[in-house]
């Protein structure tokens, strides 16, 4: 589950970013992806099998 970005294990990636949240409970992910074209897809989950509207954002950070 991610839903508190200031728990996270990578919590400084997440601050040298220069852009993380600004509420300490949104989630954020900071994950190293091949490159050349590849495609990805989110799945996101509400906490306990819940359903709703999410948006994710993918920035590029290098």
């Amino acid at each position: 589950m991610n839903n508190n970005w200031v728990d996270s294990p990578n919590k400084q990636a997440i601050i040298g970013s220069t852009i993380p949240p600004s509420k300490d409970f949104e989630p954020a992910i900071i994950a190293t992806l091949p490159a050349g074209g590849a495609q990805y897809t989110a799945i996101v989950r509400g906490v306990n099998g819940t359903t709703g509207v999410a948006v994710v954002e993918v920035f590029a950070l290098n």
